[in-house]
């Protein structure tokens, strides 16, 4: 019986694809949050790095971080340092988000793919080779959507004014 992959090579390759997707996947922005901090003192962290800080009116403005504090953010625009109050700033961002979520999305469609593939298989070792394939296109499909998701650089919201200081 022709046997196109063995068991040994395919736990293998399986076992790459899940340490190269998950490898990638914790390649995440400097500063990830679940939460985005009402704090803005917290952003004194950050002092030299590079932020998008939104004001109330929307509008957007990249500038680099040189301290804040509980009333202000101080940073630097084009060189020049300007005060941001806090009563002014909406939201601030940082480029960079985690590439989790393509992993995930391209392991459950390669999940899928797998499982609709092996579907009316005529052979007499199904259930092995169906596993395989299932295992394969998931981790296909894990490092594919890992790798799509890493093309696309988004921003993560590492601040949000309290409900109170926004209208």
């Amino acid at each position: 019986m022709f046997q196109p992959f063995s068991p040994r090579s395919v736990r293998i390759f399986v076992c790459v694809c899940v340490a190269a997707t998950f490898s990638l996947s914790h390649r995440v922005a400097r500063v990830q949050a679940a939460e985005p901090s009402e704090d803005l003192a917290a952003l004194s962290r950050l002092s030299g790095q590079l932020v998008y800080v939104r004001d109330r009116s929307g509008q957007e403005t990249l500038v680099r971080v040189v301290r804040s504090s509980v009333r202000e953010l101080i940073a630097t625009v084009a060189g020049n340092e300007q005060v941001f109050p806090a009563d002014r700033v909406a939201k601030v961002l940082i480029r960079g988000d985690s590439l989790k979520n393509g992993a995930w999305w391209g392991a459950g469609l390669g999940f899928l793919n797998g499982v609709l593939s092996t579907q009316g298989l005529p052979c007499s070792d199904c259930p092995g080779r169906a596993n395989s394939q299932v295992l394969m296109s998931t981790g296909f499909g894990a490092a594919i959507g890992t790798w799509i998701d890493a093309r696309h650089v988004g921003r993560t919201e590492i601040y949000r004014a309290p409900v109170a200081l926004v209208p």
